[in-house]
């Protein structure tokens, strides 16, 4: 192999036939020239141990040494390997090697990123498998990863950096990550990266890159002084695979928002009520609008008999709590009827009538069941089991269907309208401030299916 040059046996000479096929072989005899042609006269040859027999007497002789040692024997394969492109000699400095790289990975400090990913160029300077020396390089970054989170001042965009250089596809977003797989991941980085092979760990290498990403958005909002809001909106456009940890942080807003709805205006209340609603937190939603009246009612009682009424008018609109509506329309009437215009009056006591209280002998009184059924006045069994206070016309509709007749009263800041329901012998007594919405503030039992 890789001679020109002919060997036949010298004249009335018999060779000793060659026993192994991997065996070097020592010949003697003379060089003869016919015409321009060389050949070589053999005249004895020797079987000596091949090079593949060598290195591997000389690998036992390595038993346990330095790494280095093992380097330099494969090396010395590997070249041996090219010189006679012998596949065996090939694979067998491929063998070497890899004793060599199991030994310095079990002698260096597990935790050593730097160590990790000198053990891989080396592999890939070689002409190694792949495939171990991008487990050592995915495990450099998960220790460079870990170093971070305990640095007081972490460098997340180099990190980035380096991912992006090793992995470029980790860079581009994917349609989502699969739960339980995210979840494993992150439990266990380098055992889930090592157990998973071919185009799973395209996927594993975008989660470690997004995981950096997020430690990276965090750092960037805290020095910025970023919002939780802003915080999610970095988080849905550079990492839409996390949505759940987008969610989170609008829920640290909402939720710091709540700490704080007496301060907002009326729409962000509602907006805030809203968004808990969104998510199925009816209490936390409840409890906005409640901190919110309550704290407006607070600094309402200190402005008269207008800010009375205003407080009653939030108590009916956003809590349909008609308890504490009428309690703020009966501490108000009083002081009406020393400076309030008629209008102002009547209209308070049709609020008042409409939510079951009667004035007699200069005092208010809640009427009772049995008077409202013959009177045409609130009935409270008729309210508890179909309506209640705070229903919108929708709400009523889908209940009860559209009324026989509708008839409406507009005041100068307030729209009544009244349902009858002759079927079942009830009219529901709506209202609401101008430009906002009819809710149901009285249900009435009506004598002889008629309007009271």
């Amino acid at each position: 192999k890789n001679c020109d040059i002919l060997f036949q046996p010298a004249a009335g000479r018999r060779l000793r036939p060659i026993i192994s096929r991997e065996s070097n072989i020592e010949v003697s005899g003379y060089l003869v020239k016919r015409q321009t042609q060389f050949s070589f006269v053999v005249e004895r040859l020797r079987e000596l141990s091949s090079d593949l027999q060598r290195i591997r007497e000389r690998e036992k002789l390595l038993q346990g040494s330095d790494p280095s040692q093992w380097y330099e024997l494969a090396h010395q394969a590997a070249g041996l390997a090219r010189y006679y492109d012998d596949a065996l000699l090939r694979n067998e400095a491929e063998r070497v090697y890899l004793a060599g790289i199991h030994l310095e990975r079990k002698a260096i400090d597990a935790t050593d990123a730097d160590a990790h990913r000198r053990m891989a160029d080396r592999i890939n300077r070689f002409g190694l498998s792949s495939d171990l020396s991008d487990e050592l390089i995915h495990g450099s970054f998960v220790l460079r990863r870990e170093e971070l989170q305990r640095s007081p001042s972490p460098d997340w965009e180099s990190l980035l950096e380096q991912i992006a250089r090793d992995y470029p596809q980790a860079v581009k977003p994917q349609r989502s990550f699969d739960k339980g797989q995210h979840r494993r991941y992150l439990a266990a980085r380098q055992r889930v990266y090592e157990q998973t092979g071919g185009e799973g760990r395209h996927v594993l290498r975008r989660m470690l890159y997004a995981d950096v990403l997020l430690a990276s958005i965090g750092q960037r909002a805290q020095r910025t002084a970023a919002s939780n809001e802003q915080i999610a909106r970095m988080i849905e456009k550079q990492i839409p695979e996390l949505q759940p940890q987008a969610d989170e942080y609008r829920l640290k807003r909402l939720a710091a928002d709540l700490t704080r709805v007496e301060e907002l205006s009326r729409d962000d209340m509602r907006a805030l009520a809203a968004a808990f609603r969104r998510r199925d937190d009816v209490a936390r939603a409840r409890d906005a609008e409640t901190r919110w009246v309550r704290g407006r009612e607070r600094t309402l009682r200190g402005k008269g008999v207008a800010g009375l009424i205003l407080a009653a008018d939030y108590y009916r609109d956003e809590l349909a709590d008609a308890a504490q509506e009428s309690q703020l329309l009966r501490e108000a009437w009083p002081h009406m009827q020393q400076g309030g215009s008629r209008d102002d009056i009547e209209q308070i006591e049709r609020r008042l009538a409409g939510l079951g209280w009667s004035h007699r002998d200069g005092r208010w009184s809640r009427i009772s069941n049995s008077a409202a059924g013959n009177r045409g006045e609130p009935a409270a069994d008729a309210n508890q089991r179909f309506l209640r206070a705070g229903m919108t016309v929708d709400d009523v509709v889908s209940i009860l269907g559209n009324p026989a007749s509708r008839t409406r009263v507009a005041a100068r800041h307030e729209i009544t309208d009244l349902w009858v329901y002759d079927e079942v012998g009830m009219v529901v007594h709506f209202s609401r401030r101008i430009g906002g919405r009819l809710r149901v503030v009285a249900v009435f039992a009506a004598a002889n299916g008629t309007t009271p």
